[in-house]
């Protein structure tokens, strides 16, 4: 018998112990590769129990040098503190690297994953920005490439994981806000205040109406069951939660969709705002202060309202900056967000808070006017909005950045959308809505003034809603934070009169295709001035495009190419053949959907009278199974006779 079939099975046991502990394993192996082409053992134990699957690929580097460079590397790629707002610059040689280089290198590395689409383009760009990356890329081709693969999904999984836990805290925040908005409406109803019950309800109303509006025509080329679907997640109050899930777990587009899952929560929580939370705050406001109702429960609803409202704003207002296409082609405005965790809970509550004084201010002087005198409160509303509409107009900037066709539409779209955003941002201040392309810096900033101006006006006159005073300290405070934690440069545009050149300086100053196909997915009227370079360099490149088929000419993307901008027919007789053959594909699978909808259907009613069918033949087989039973055993009633019939039954 062999000598190792001998071993007890309690040596086994003590060897596998061995063998599993940590210590016991780096150990092994730095006694089988103990040289000193090797990285320090401690520094690399310490970066693998954090960063496991990076740490270790350095097992992979031969070189001790190259190991110890590529470590402090990706020490510094992890850590928080390596932030930038610009592609840092470092041409030194990977043989002359020390950690402060390493540290500017992986500021840059985080600053091209930030504002990069894809995981690997990033990478291709990083080792095209430094020599350094370059040289340990061509003396360990593949490998090197893999490490920082490693890292960039280490990084996008981390912003996954938080923006998970916002988008579900926020679903369940919504609802929470619906159920609250239900329950005052009973109390409105049995306390008496019939009138802000019937008001509260014809909010609630609107907003579930023009998210069923929306759910129809987002939807309008899919299965009724599927129409009918999404409209019961509206009606019962769990669309926000429906709309997280998607984006969570990254969805993709419905095939003849008007937005993807993520725009789509975008425009629901907008409506919500508008149609919704802000109108809701407001009525359960003024009938705290004029009514008799001013139990905990009014204020405690009153404020889960106005928490709900500044949420939304503050989750809009993220998610937007975050894109990572946005921080490519508009460095100079997305990216107020910082890089850091730390730094960018820090930015949420403080944007949080600067929304919730805002809305808790304008809620207030509205009430408060309101009490006095309807008319007040109606006029102040009016004049803002009038003046904002005469401001766009006298600028030559009322048209929204929505592409639109028709005289009638032009006018309407832009109304309706710019009187739904400056609603949104003078009670939430909401801060995307300083883009040129929305209200613009100068007038965002200005509103935000305005709102505390207007509630300390009203206050003096109503000394005893203003008797702590913390909410004064709260109002000054928090935006100085806000603006000191964004930084100095992009403070500029709080003043900025920028409307149109938004969009021309995309096109003017991007380098890539990519970044300059955006400008078309405006309205004409964004980039009139620039529309005959626009044509020329589009008629120069679509032929390319058309034959390269980079990964960015997508389907969205020829759909926002104007036939008219096309010079050669050709050309365009191609771009149409696409565009029809595409839509042919999308309509037989939206076809093949309803076939297999209907075909489900069918299958579901065939089983119910399958169903039925098996149920008759066993209820007949039992009726005919106790009377041959009757029939052959006679009528006994004796116990024993049963017991017996029982036994002797097969």
């Amino acid at each position: 018998m062999p000598k190792s079939s001998q071993i007890s099975p309690a040596c086994i046991k003590e060897e596998d112990n061995r063998v599993r502990d940590e210590n016991s394993v780096l150990r092994k192996r730095s006694e089988l590769h103990d040289r000193p082409d090797r990285p320090c053992g401690h520094v690399a134990q310490q970066f693998t129990s954090n960063n496991g699957g990076i740490g270790r690929q350095l097992s992979r580097f031969p070189l001790k040098d190259d190991a110890t460079r590529i470590l402090n590397l990706m020490a510094a790629i992890m850590k928080p503190k390596t932030l930038a707002s610009t592609l840092p610059s470092c041409m030194t040689p990977s043989s002359s690297m020390t950690k402060a280089d390493c540290v500017d290198i992986a500021r840059g590395f985080n600053y091209l994953t930030k504002t990069t689409a894809e995981d690997g383009d990033a990478v291709g760009e990083f080792l095209k920005a430094y020599p350094a990356m370059q040289e340990l890329s061509e003396r360990y081709p593949g490998t090197f490439e893999d490490v920082l693969l490693l890292a960039s999904v280490r990084l996008a999984s981390d912003n996954k994981k938080y923006a998970l836990v916002r988008l579900l805290f926020g679903a369940l925040l919504s609802t929470f806000d619906s159920m609250t908005d239900i329950y005052m409406i009973f109390v409105f109803w049995r306390t008496g205040e019939k009138v802000y019950a019937y008001v509260t309800v014809g909010f609630i109303m609107l907003s579930l109406f023009l998210q069923v509006l929306f759910v129809v025509l987002q939807n309008r080329k899919q299965p009724k069951g599927k129409i009918i679907k999404e409209c019961l997640y509206v009606m019962s109050l769990t669309k926000p939660g429906v709309d997280a899930y998607r984006v969570a777990i990254n969805a993709e587009d419905v095939p003849g969709s008007i937005c993807s899952p993520r725009s789509e929560m975008m425009y629901f929580k907008g409506v919500e705002l508008f149609a919704e939370a802000i109108p809701g705050s407001l009525v359960q406001s003024y009938a705290f202060l004029a009514g008799s109702n001013q139990s905990s429960a009014a204020v405690f609803s009153l404020a889960v309202s106005v928490s709900v409202a500044a949420f939304t704003s503050t989750t809009i207002s993220f998610d937007i900056d975050m894109d990572r296409i946005k921080r490519g082609h508009s460095p100079n405005f997305y990216g107020y967000i910082p890089d850091a965790t730390s730094k960018r809970v820090k930015m949420f509550l403080y944007i949080f808070l600067l929304s919730a004084c805002q809305i808790s201010a304008k809620i207030i002087a509205c009430s408060l006017c309101a009490v006095e005198s309807s008319k007040i409160v109606l006029t102040y509303l009016g004049v803002d909005m009038l003046c904002f509409l005469v401001y766009k107009l006298l600028r030559r900037d009322f048209q929204y950045w929505i592409p639109t066709k028709g005289c009638v539409i032009s006018v309407v779209i832009p109304l309706l959308f710019r009187v739904i955003v400056k609603s949104i941002t003078d009670f939430t201040g909401l801060l995307h809505a300083r883009h040129p392309l929305e209200l613009g810096g100068t007038y965002w900033t200005f509103t935000l003034v305005s709102t505390p101006v207007v509630c300390f006006y009203f206050g003096f006159r109503y000394l005893s809603f203003v008797a702590s005073g913390d909410h004064d300290l709260v109002t000054v405070l928090k935006p100085s934070q806000v603006y000191g934690t964004i930084g100095s440069l992009l403070l500029v545009q709080l003043i900025s009169l920028d409307r149109n050149q938004y969009c021309e300086n995309i096109f003017l100053k991007s380098e890539e295709d990519e970044h300059k196909v955006y400008i078309l997915s405006k309205n004409r009227h964004k980039w009139r001035r620039v529309e005959s370079q626009v044509i020329d360099w589009l008629n120069n490149m679509i032929l390319i495009w058309q034959e390269e088929q980079p990964e960015w000419y997508n389907d969205q993307v020829r759909a926002t190419i104007p036939d008219w901008c096309v010079r050669d027919k050709e050309t365009l007789h191609m771009i149409r053949v696409s565009r029809e053959e595409r839509a042919t594909i999308a309509a037989r699978e939206i076809a093949k959907n309803r076939r297999r909808s209907v075909v489900a259907e069918i299958l579901q009613e065939c089983r119910l009278e399958m169903e039925v069918v098996e149920t008759e033949v066993e209820v007949r087989e039992a009726v005919s199974d106790s009377s041959s039973s009757d029939g052959k055993w006679g009528n006994s009633s004796s116990g024993e006779g049963e017991a017996t019939m029982t036994f002797q039954s097969p």
